[in-house]
């Protein structure tokens, strides 16, 4: 058994490269109509390693994530039927890439509890070096982007906003990437040192390139939780670094607002215009409310218990939002309920357990601005990736 996890993980481990390289290649490498046939290549890859997945888990008896799929699938086929009248009128099509999807980050979820129970061994060492040299080697990407203006790394190509998210090949993916890799990076350089502090500072410093709200956000939520942890407000050091920074900041103003300025004024005219929230959410607040209307048109009561999406409204980029759409009241809490038997493996440390907590609750929280968690097969498997890492910590400490 320990040798099978052992292939498991490390074929876990290359399967986030071969993402990224297969995410970059189809959408920022090739044009025309090559495009197409990648992606369904793509997407089959990823399909393959998924039901890869769904045999480990028959295989070592895990039934509660395919039971809580079924059950799922009967729910939105509910919602679907109250919102069509017939079911020869629901777009099969649509609902099962939907449900595949929301169940794809479940079933990772279960693959790696699977891995954390039926014990481990030094690959785990190994495979988080080299999820860290893997994290670096975006970074180096993204500092390149920077400081050479490689339009192909840039966040918004051709767009007036500020960033560049190097090989990662999208905004929401560079978002929850750089997520993963902070939680990460700082609980192997601070809870359990594995990893050399500049590392932490690396990843946390070309965060603030990409130019998402959503990392700017949860940077935010990092800092007071390190400051509030750490209790830093009381230490000299504190202070210093603060007025290091804003000496950089004074010093480098022309460089950084030429930078910035033309994301800036395109934030301020948001702000003149619609507001604070407007700007912070960039229009989803708006979205949400055109779209909310036309749902309470459409649904029936049964619809807020079961779901019902209405296809031709697309997505609402508000995760927690799109999940309650698509799967109503009762899906949403059995998903959430899933992901935490699943992803929440209660490490005997308590710190441990406060700062899994705290990592679930922001990534939660960002996603409700940021959008996509859940049906970004890329992120979620990333993000799971990093938390089991996190959950295997006792077990890597002993391993030097």
């Amino acid at each position: 058994m320990e040798k099978q996890n052992d292939r498991l993980i490390i074929i876990s481990g290359l399967f986030i490269v071969l993402q990224l390289i297969l995410d970059f290649i189809g959408t920022r490498w090739l044009t025309g109509p090559e495009i197409t046939t990648f992606l369904v290549v793509a997407k089959g890859i990823k399909s393959l390693f998924l039901l890869l997945m769904i045999v480990v888990l028959f295989q070592r008896k895990v039934y509660l994530p395919l039971y809580g799929l079924f059950g799922l699938g009967i729910l939105v086929f509910l919602g679907q039927l109250t919102l069509h009248g017939s079911w020869r009128e629901i777009p099969w099509g649509e609902v099962s890439r939907e449900w595949m999807l929301y169940g794809g980050g479940i079933i990772i979820a279960f693959f790696f509890q699977t891995l954390h129970r039926h014990g481990t061994s030094s690959k785990l060492t190994f495979m988080l070096y080299f999820t860290i040299g893997v994290i670096l080697a975006v970074c180096f990407s993204v500092l390149l982007g920077i400081l050479f203006d490689i339009p192909l790394f840039k966040t918004y190509r051709g767009g007036l906003r500020f960033g560049y998210t190097g090989v990662l090949h999208k905004s929401i993916t560079a978002t929850y990437f750089f997520i993963g890799s902070i939680c990460l990076s700082y609980y192997y350089t601070y809870r359990q040192p594995k990893v050399r502090p500049w590392i932490f500072f690396v990843i946390l410093c070309s965060s603030f390139i990409i130019g998402t709200k959503g990392i700017y956000l949860f940077n935010g939520f990092f800092f007071v939780y390190v400051c509030w942890v750490h209790q830093v407000y009381k230490k000299r050091l504190f202070y210093g670094i603060i007025t290091l920074i804003g000496v950089v900041l004074v010093l480098f103003r022309d460089q950084i607002m030429t930078r910035l300025n033309s994301t800036y004024l395109l934030f301020q005219s948001i702000y003149q215009e619609h507001g604070w929230l407007t700007s912070l959410m960039s229009f989803r607040n708006e979205i949400f409310k055109e779209k909310a209307v036309v749902y309470f048109e459409k649904w029936q009561g049964s619809n807020y218990l079961f779901g019902g999406k209405l296809w031709n409204q697309g997505l609402f980029e508000m995760s927690l939002v799109d999940l309650y759409v698509f799967c109503g009241g009762i899906g949403s809490i059995c998903v959430v309920y899933l992901y935490y038997k699943g992803g929440l493996i209660h490490p005997k440390e308590k710190e441990t357990k406060q700062y899994i907590f705290f990592c679930y609750l922001s990534i939660l929280i960002i996603s409700i601005f940021a959008g996509q968690l859940f049906v970004n097969f890329s992120s979620i498997f990333f993000i799971l990736w990093v938390l089991f890492l996190i959950n295997n910590g006792e077990i890597v400490k002993k391993i030097d």
